[in-house]
C-alpha cells in the first residue's frame, strides 16, 4: 500500500503492526506524536534531538523515560500498558506533552548519567551513583516531578539523600529488590507539592 498523506501512512502503520511481531513502546509513541501532531515540524525537530541525545549515552532508554515521566505525573502504568495510557488519557493532543516532556527529558538524562547541573550537586551525583550501581532506579519519578515543580538543588539533595538510605537500608538488611518500592514512589511522585 502507498499513501502521500502523512497522517494516513501514521494509521497504516499502526494497523499493520498491530497484526505483527509487538513494537516497542517508543515506536508506537513515535507515530502517535506525529500522527497526531498539529505542528509537525516542531514534533519532529523535538522528537530528533531527543533520540539523539538518548543514543549517545549507552545507557540511557527513552521507553524508559517515557514511562518514569507518566509515572512522575499520572496514575502509575507498566511498559506494557504506557502507550494505552498515554493514547487513551491524550487523545488527539499530542503537542502539548510532548513539549513538557522535552522541558523534562535532560533531567532524566541527568539521573542515568549523573554530573553536576542547575539542579544536581556533587552529593547528588554520589547518591545517584550509589543507587544506580545498585540498579536502582524506580525512584526517577520522585525525581522528575520535583524538578517539574521547581524545587530547588538543595531540595533534590535532600530527596535523594533520603532514597539512597531507603534503598540500601531495603537491599543491604532487608534484602529486597532496588525497584522493589516502584508503585510507592509513583504515589509519592504524585503527592510532590509545589515548589515556592
Amino acid at each position: 500500500m502507498e499513501t502521500d498523506n502523512f497522517r494516513q501512512a501514521c494509521i497504516l502503520f499502526e494497523t499493520l503492526n498491530s497484526r505483527g511481531k509487538e513494537l516497542e513502546v517508543k515506536d508506537l509513541l513515535k507515530n502517535y506524536f506525529f500522527r497526531n501532531a498539529r505542528n509537525i515540524d516542531s514534533v519532529k525537530e523535538k522528537w530528533m534531538t531527543m533520540t539523539s541525545e538518548f543514543s549517545s549515552i549507552k545507557s540511557a532508554d527513552i521507553s524508559k523515560f517515557f514511562r518514569y515521566y507518566w509515572n512522575a505525573s499520572h496514575e502509575f502504568v507498566r511498559s506494557k500498558t504506557l502507550f494505552r495510557a498515554i493514547s487513551y488519557e491524550l487523545g488527539d493532543d499530542a503537542d502539548e506533552f510532548l513539549k513538557h516532556m522535552f522541558n523534562s527529558y535532560q533531567n532524566y538524562l541527568y539521573l542515568v548519567y549523573p554530573r553536576t547541573n542547575d539542579f544536581i550537586d556533587q552529593k547528588s551525583v554520589e547518591c545517584l551513583k550509589t543507587t544506580g550501581g545498585l540498579g536502582a532506579t524506580s525512584f526517577y519519578p520522585i525525581i522528575l516531578a520535583a524538578c517539574a515543580k521547581n524545587a530547588s538543588k538543595e531540595d533534590i539533595s535532600k530527596i535523594l539523600n533520603a532514597i539512597e538510605c531507603l534503598i540500601v537500608r531495603n537491599q543491604a538488611i532487608m534484602g529486597y529488590v532496588a525497584n522493589k518500592n516502584e508503585t510507592e514512589f509513583s504515589k509519592i511522585a504524585l503527592e510532590t507539592p509545589m515548589m515556592n
